[in-house]
């Protein structure tokens, strides 16, 4: 059995900050800290510093070169024996704050070094490359890069002005992978839910706080995807296959499942090799999205996002190995806690709304979809760029200024019924 949290309760917490490689000296007190590690997301952590001068009506610690955005930071915790890193990435922000006892502090807000995959939007077009190796070029100018193996090689794969972050996962997603991003290293795996637990927790001796839940939602008895093959001209159609999970609980998702059946489909022409990793990737995520919520414990660093804690206590229906989807260590009052998220999000990336770009780029408001429009010209283009003239029926001036109109005057700017010049009308391009 693995060890249990409490072996640390009664150590003496030590933390130790360093920027830019630096540890930082007595001058900088830590108050609190909080990181965030999550499967698919960006690490993040904040870290609250005693900061300011009220008298002198100065804040020394905000203004030091040391806590620039752009600056690597790294947080290490631990007790007198040992620290181990908790966090390791770059700042990204300052605050400055004052609570209700006109107390000051200063928020350094970090991200893993990763975060700058998420940045600004990019094209590219890989040929003749799997999916592991466009993910492993794609990232690769964010830190070093681990990613599993995938079977198929795509003959052109396009990436359409989203980030590298984003085109990452959804490559990711298609595969039934997930990433972990640490420090330096980006690590692109499929989850090993038979590894041995790396804590024990049990209610009523180590487990402080708990919020667990086993949801149907999302769960099917079948998972499928399909696409279409112009050559054959029928569609091609393949099931997943059922996935290994973390054993936790009585209940496996096919004894919960609430839908008979989940279909991915797509358009394009896809082989049934990469349609197979499609549907059993989505079938290994929503099995491990069937347990959602948290548990809190003394903090140990062993727990990382992608590993497995053994609960006891919590009856037949809770009791097991966990996944772990998320880890928030928090540190306050000298104390540290490690809080363990259930799981993971059935949905991929894609789903989110701002992976794909605003119509026009946020240039203008864009006008989308399959219009009915009017030819009223097929030459005469003034550019002399083979350009037809339409009118959109639906679409009406509120003025005709400017237009060569005996009914539409400079003085009035109104628009009559039988106006020539009322419809819009555009040059297109064929």
């Amino acid at each position: 059995m693995s060890e249990s949290p409490s072996v640390n309760k009664d150590r003496v917490l030590t933390c130790s900050v360093y920027c830019n490689g630096n540890k930082l000296g007595n001058e900088y007190t830590l108050v609190a800290a909080t990181v965030h590690l999550e499967l698919n997301r960006i690490g993040k952590a904040t870290l609250k510093f005693n900061a300011g001068n009220m008298n002198k009506q100065t804040f020394d610690e905000s203004d030091a070169d040391l806590f620039k955005p752009g600056n690597a930071i790294r947080l290490e915790v631990g007790d007198i024996e040992k620290e181990n890193i908790l966090f390791d990435g770059m700042i990204i922000g300052l605050r400055i704050i004052t609570d209700k006892d006109f107390h000051s502090y200063m928020l350094v807000e970090c991200r893993d070094h990763a975060y700058s995959a998420t940045q600004g939007r990019k094209n590219r077009i890989f040929e003749k490359k799997k999916d592991c190796d466009i993910i492993k070029e794609v990232l690769s100018a964010y830190g070093s890069v681990e990613v599993d193996s995938t079977p198929y090689q795509y003959p052109t794969l396009v990436q359409y002005y989203c980030s590298d972050w984003d085109f990452a996962l959804s490559r990711a997603d298609a595969n039934g992978l997930f990433i972990f991003t640490d420090g330096g290293k980006i690590k692109v795996k499929k989850p090993d839910v038979s590894t041995s637990p790396v804590l024990t927790v049990t209610y009523g001796v180590d487990l402080t706080t708990f919020d667990l839940e086993l949801s149907a939602d999302d769960q099917f008895t079948q998972y499928e995807a399909m696409s279409w093959d112009p050559a054959t001209q029928k569609a091609v159609k393949v099931s997943a296959s059922s996935p290994s999970l973390n054993k936790q609980g009585d209940l496996q998702p096919k004894n919960i499942a609430i839908g008979d059946s989940f279909l991915l489909q797509t358009d394009a022409p896809t082989d049934e090799k990469a349609l197979k990793q499609w549907a059993d990737g989505m079938a290994l995520k929503a099995g491990l999205a069937r347990y959602q919520g948290s548990c809190r414990f003394c903090g140990s660093a062993k727990v990382v996002p992608g590993c497995i804690i053994e609960l006891k206590g919590l009856g037949k229906r809770f009791n097991g190995n966990l996944f772990v989807g998320l880890v928030t260590h928090t540190i306050e009052n000298n104390e540290w806690t490690t809080e363990a998220g259930a799981g993971v999000s059935s949905l991929n990336i894609t789903d989110e709304t701002d992976v794909v770009s605003p119509s026009a780029s946020g240039f203008l408001p864009g006008l989308q979809g399959l219009h009915a429009a009017v030819v009223r010209k097929l030459d005469g283009d003034p550019l002399k760029e083979y350009r037809i003239q339409i009118e959109l029926p639906w679409m009406e001036r509120t003025s005709c200024f400017g237009q060569d109109s005996p009914l539409c005057t400079p003085q009035t700017h109104q628009v009559t019924s039988s106006c020539p010049n009322r419809m819009m009308k555009w040059w297109w391009a064929l």
